[in-house]
């Protein structure tokens, strides 16, 4: 039974620590202060272990994020909570709303955490292969920022460090951009190196979108020939293929260049 394997404490360290019941069928808009109370950890550890698609709430509108128009979370993405499960957008978004939100000082800071979905726009196939092909290169929107919902100019401008997620061929892991030593870093949870060409393209490309957003945040930079080059940094490694995102965001909550994380159990 999923209901042994999964306990509330460890579900606890990776639902949104905000998350607001519904009042009266309307879904309430939240900030990102309250901690859950036992009855609520109790009723979404439910949720998550006995839902299904056949439920028939599964579209039920739950909360939302204030300030951000376009973030909600629906009961169905409870189920992707369960072991084994791939985590989406919604909830990685979610988290880094928190983590950028949060009072503690890793993140009033240290760490600035950019808006999964941000990198995924721009890497599809298409632009892939003109650059590997053709040495095309179509990179990030000017107007990045003008929405701080998305990102946040100001805040990235005064932090150390960038921590920017992706999502390729449905596999999570993390940029890690040094402002001041202008160095870039790979975590990832499956791979210490670029497995293949293809994801030494990713690298290449990705180098070249953190230089456009360097000149987003600070006008007087110039760009390189080459954009920043990667690294890969040594962290733990996940124990199946599935939980690439829960790793990732454990990345974005503790890694730092001279920590020494624990290895991931199953």
């Amino acid at each position: 039974m999923e209901e042994e394997i999964l306990d509330i404490q460890s579900l606890n360290e990776i639902i949104p620590e905000n998350i607001r019941f519904q009042q009266d069928g309307n879904p309430i808009n939240i900030g990102p202060t309250r901690e859950l109370t036992p009855i609520e950890q109790k009723k979404i550890y439910n949720w998550v272990i006995k839902s299904s698609k056949e439920d028939g709430v599964q579209q039920e509108m739950i909360a939302t994020f204030q300030g951000c128009r376009n973030l909600f979370l629906l009961r169905m993405k409870f189920r992707l909570l369960k072991p084994r499960k791939w985590i989406n957008f919604t909830i990685i978004n979610w988290k880094i709303k928190e983590f950028n939100n949060s009072n503690l000082p890793r993140f009033t800071n240290q760490f600035y955490c950019v808006e999964s979905g941000i990198l995924d726009t721009i890497l599809i196939d298409r632009n892939l292969v003109a650059y590997e092909t053709r040495g095309e290169y179509f990179g990030m929107n000017p107007n990045l920022g003008n929405d701080k919902e998305n990102f946040d100019r100001e805040k990235a401008a005064i932090r150390q460090w960038w921590l920017i997620p992706i999502c390729h061929r449905r596999h999570w892991y993390l940029y890690a951009f040094n402002l001041v030593k202008r160095e870039l870093l790979v975590l990832d949870s499956l791979f210490d190196h670029p497995f293949d060409d293809k994801r030494k393209i990713v690298d290449l490309y990705v180098g070249k979108i953190v230089e456009d957003m360097v000149k987003i945040v600070f006008l007087e930079y110039h760009h390189t020939e080459i954009g920043f080059q990667c690294s890969y940094a040594k962290v733990p490694k996940q124990p199946n293929n599935d939980d690439c995102g829960i790793c990732m965001l454990k990345f974005m909550e503790s890694w730092t260049e001279d920590s020494n994380l624990k290895e991931f159990n199953n």
